[in-house]
């Protein structure tokens, strides 16, 4: 009777018999492609620090958030936060900190602490706030009939009967006052504010600074022009970040720039402490944490899964061509990454991890089975074909089934979740694929060169079944249960599927 195969064993010989047909031009082109991906990935792949960038860019709140980020720009600056009991002390030491910042060789871009109000002269009526315009508005409405008379003739004689007839309105205001309405002020600031400017013009010809200063900063106020908190505790200076594309490793580098220059000055001004903060360094802070983490991750991950397969093999050979082939199809999926994605998130740098216990599964199928068949075929190309033939169906779709899981956060709206399953999809297959291709090769080159017994002495020698005594210890118990749940349904003269 011939046994009629599935398609897809069928169609996987073809791709084993291509691979083991010249298998050191198989591992060669494996290696060259690596080669090529990681050199790939570490001239191209960027990493994403912009957390707006991971979400869907055609929401309203998004496209909000742009425009007010476009409009306020200092609100993505760097911020070092200065704190002392003396706030001269914290003036002079933020005009340290910004000469020590802008020393060259130094990559720091602008640094600002205060603003000068001397750039605001002729336009402070536009930075009041609306109690103080409210205030000034009811001025012009208490003096309008003094402004309208001295607009239509603007001469000093004018200017001084002016002034006369004021001072003598508001005075005869206070002695007839009935209570029926609020009592009329006199404001003697403004007489004299009129006056000084009067006999400061007679008495020089130089010119005065703008009136309207007086009203846009008080020059006793300890905060006129500095960026300090309401209780006068912090003062804040920002710093310009490097916004190019892929810029976090230029934003690093400032950051590290600044906070050496803040270590620096602590001997030197010993009660002030200072620390950055801002967009860009919290973004700066949380991808290093990621990036650390992933690598701790990482090794922990290679050491566990290389430690578990030595031990559930008892040998060091071919499960370490293995870990090596995984680490083949590691680099392969980082160049594509490269090329379809272009950059890594929070998200996706955490996907190597996990990429090491879910990609080697495919290994140890193929070698555990190829082991067994080995003991009976009569040549390795046998031992993989039969393997390919039995157990490639199930090791595919273990495969498609993990991608396909991955692949369905492809369906969210968060792009770096989307990111993520692509690229947790993408490093699946090019797992499958290395375990299809470079491993069979492998472990053709190593077997065929090694001695071989005959077939019978392979089958019943033990050694060449240590490598499943360990499972089929974890599993016996297991078996004996099954077999004895089989033996009471014979019994009871039922069948498996009445049981179902």
């Amino acid at each position: 009777m011939k046994l009629t195969m599935p398609r897809l064993p069928s169609s996987l010989l073809p791709i084993l018999r291509l691979s083991i047909a010249r298998p050191r031009l198989t591992v060669a082109l494996s290696l060259a492609l690596a080669v090529i991906g990681l050199v790939y990935a570490w001239t191209s792949l960027t990493f994403e620090t912009s957390s707006l960038r991971l979400l869907p860019q055609h929401r309203v709140y998004v496209q909000q958030f742009e425009h007010l980020r476009q409009e306020f720009g200092e609100l993505d600056d760097i911020v070092i936060v200065v704190k002392s009991e003396d706030i001269e002390r914290s003036k002079d030491y933020a005009v340290r900190l910004a000469d020590e910042l802008g020393r060259p060789p130094s990559s720091v871009g602008r640094v600002t602490f205060r603003i000068d109000p001397e750039r605001f002269g002729g336009r402070a009526l536009l930075y009041l706030s609306t109690d103080k315009l409210a205030d000034l508005r009811d001025r012009v409405a208490e003096h309008h009939e003094f402004v309208e008379q001295y607009a239509a003739h603007p001469t000093l004689a004018r200017l001084i009967q002016s002034v006369n007839q004021e001072i003598l309105r508001k005075f005869a205001g206070r002695f007839v006052d009935l209570g029926l309405g609020e009592p009329t002020r006199l404001d003697p600031a403004f007489i004299d504010t009129l006056l000084a400017s009067i006999n400061d013009r007679l008495g020089s010809s130089a010119p005065r600074p703008s009136p309207w200063q007086a009203l846009f900063t008080d020059e006793n106020d300890e905060r006129s022009g500095y960026f300090l908190s309401s209780d006068k505790k912090l003062l804040f200076v920002l710093v310009q970040p490097r916004r190019e594309e892929g810029n976090f490793t230029d934003n690093k580098d400032v950051i590290a720039t600044i906070r050496r220059t803040i270590a620096a000055l602590h001997q030197e001004y010993p009660g002030v402490s200072a620390g950055v903060t801002g967009t860009p360094a919290l973004s700066n802070d949380e991808m290093l944490t990621a990036f650390r983490d992933s690598a701790v991750a990482t090794t922990v991950a290679c050491i566990v899964t290389l430690l578990v397969v030595l031990a559930v093999f008892r040998r060091v050979g071919k499960p370490l061509v293995m870990f090596f082939v995984l680490m083949v199809s590691l680099a392969w999926s980082l160049g594509l990454i490269a090329l379809t994605v272009g950059h890594l998130t929070v998200f996706s740098v955490m996907f190597i991890s996990l990429f090491v216990g879910l990609g080697i599964d495919y290994g140890i199928y193929l070698l555990f089975r190829y082991e067994e068949e080995l003991g009976i075929a009569e040549s390795p190309d046998e031992a993989l074909a039969t393997t390919m033939l039995r157990a490639g169906p199930g090791i595919v779709f273990a495969a498609l089934s993990a991608a396909g899981t991955f692949g369905v956060l492809m369906l969210t709206e968060f792009r770096g979740i989307v990111e993520f399953g692509f690229i947790g999809a993408l490093a699946i297959l090019m797992a499958l694929v290395a375990m299809l291709t470079t491993l069979p090769a492998l472990l053709v080159i190593i077997d065929r060169s090694a001695p071989r017994a005959q077939p019978a002495a392979r089958a019943g020698d033990p050694e060449r079944r240590r490598s499943v005594h360990l499972l089929e210890r974890t599993t016996r118990r297991a078996t004996e249960h099954l077999d004895q749940l089989r033996d009471v349904i014979r019994e009871l003269g039922l069948t498996p599927t009445d049981v179902t």
